[in-house]
């Protein structure tokens, strides 16, 4: 099977001949972000308690992110299959990418704008699908300090890279 990775308005559209379906994964910017609003990317965090879930590693990684990661993409589970999940959290290679099909598997407009974009990804990774899904958590998740630093990471980025924002139109309808 052949794969084709476009990108559009710093999300990755992954195509697959034979597939139907659109697989949309956050680009290697938005990963950056979502590392650094979740802990500042810090190499030593280790994993600690948050609302009920066990997360670990820079991304904050769940241990059911990972298995979804698993359970979506075979290659990943295949080439990190050494990785146990607190190991995998621990690796930045291994969590990005877990991270980036744990999103993909769950992707949607969580934030209703008519665009999936890094914003959602980061609802997703903060809130969970049921954020997603409950306009109300996605709001509450919305207004943290989590997604005042990833807003403000996404504004560093566009600024470094000169691009302007996307524009109104940029974006894939949910």
């Amino acid at each position: 099977m052949t794969s084709t990775l476009v990108c559009v308005c710093g999300v990755v559209v992954l195509l697959s001949a034979g597939c139907p379906a659109l697989r949309l994964m956050p680009d290697r910017y938005c990963l950056a972000c979502l590392c650094n609003a979740a802990s500042n990317c810090s190499p030593r965090i280790g994993c600690q308690q948050q609302r009920g879930h066990t997360v670990c590693g820079p991304f904050l990684l769940t241990a059911d992110a990972w298995r979804r990661a698993r359970k979506a993409d075979r290659q990943f589970a295949h080439r990190f299959r050494y990785l146990n999940y607190r190991m995998c959290a621990s690796d930045p290679e291994c969590a990005a990418e877990a991270v980036s099909h744990a999103l993909a598997h769950s992707a949607s407009d969580c934030d209703r704008d008519g665009r999936i974009t890094c914003k959602d990804f980061g609802i997703l990774s903060r809130g969970g699908p049921a954020a997603c899904r409950n306009g109300t958590l996605a709001r509450r998740t919305a207004d943290s300090d989590y997604f005042r630093v990833l807003e403000g990471c996404l504004l560093d980025v566009t600024a470094m890279l000169g691009e302007p924002s996307p524009p109104a139109g940029c974006g894939l309808s949910a």
